[in-house]
């Protein structure tokens, strides 16, 4: 089983997905965290801010598809 990505692998996932969207690649940084290093988590929240932007305070929800808790490791 793989393990989680490092922030810096994170981080590069999200700005490249980001700019996929056209959404500000400086997001990327405010999204490591809230991802956990999981490539499907940072997709979706990728995904998401394109879909509906920033909110004006705070966080972005959590995505729908990332509302299921990953296995234990």
């Amino acid at each position: 089983m793989l393990g989680p990505l490092g922030q810096a692998d994170t981080e590069q996932l999200l700005r490249h997905l980001l700019d996929r969207s056209r959404s500000p690649r400086h997001l990327a940084g405010r999204l490591v965290p809230l991802c956990g290093g999981i490539p499907g988590y940072a997709a979706e929240y990728a995904r998401a801010v394109a879909v509906d932007g920033w909110p004006e305070q705070g966080e972005p929800p959590l995505p729908r598809a990332c509302a299921v808790s990953p296995p234990p490791a």
